[in-house]
């Protein structure tokens, strides 16, 4: 039986400036064996279907920052599974709506610049449970609905906050 690390939602290049080091600690502390990236390794908001912010970087910036941040990553854990997310497929999903076929974009490995041991899958299963972000499910019981709708004993990322104690999210 597998002991998988989770990190979930990094949203580089704005992670919290510890968050490599303390998923080291817990990687080192539970002795875990596996890493599996749930997903948002990157934020893209440049790219975001909102209205851009007027103050923030522009698509190239943000890559480039991206990128410069990943690096730590993945000098501290050169092998992992990441699964596809919202965030991460923003390029592609752009490139859809413009009319773009594949054969012209580049892999997650190419324009994150990864190395050979971190691969991205849209799901993965691991010891009967299913890896995989999380994007349709939402809200408080977004766990509960993912595990529901898929039948299986699931992690998933994706929710990032919680409405219970707090007005609204």
């Amino acid at each position: 039986m597998s002991r998988v690390l989770v990190i979930s939602d990094t949203h580089e290049p704005f992670a919290h400036p510890h968050a490599v080091q303390f998923m080291l600690d817990v990687k080192a502390r539970f002795k875990c064996d596996r890493v599996v990236h749930i997903g948002d390794e990157i934020d893209n908001c440049a790219l975001s279907q909102f209205d851009p912010n007027p103050d923030g970087m522009g698509a190239g910036d943000e890559l480039k920052a991206s990128v410069d941040a990943m690096r730590k990553w993945y000098k501290a854990f050169p092998k992992v599974d990441v699964m596809e997310s919202n965030h991460g497929m923003r390029p592609f999903k752009k490139a859809f709506r413009a009319g773009l076929p594949k054969a012209y974009l580049k892999s997650y490995q190419e324009f994150m610049k990864s190395p050979p041991g971190w691969n991205w899958h849209p799901k993965l299963f691991i010891d009967g449970v299913m890896y995989f972000h999380g994007e349709p499910f939402a809200g408080n019981t977004g766990h509960i609905n993912a595990a529901t709708k898929t039948r299986n004993s699931v992690v998933i990322g994706h929710l990032h906050c919680s409405e219970i104690g707090r007005a609204s999210c």
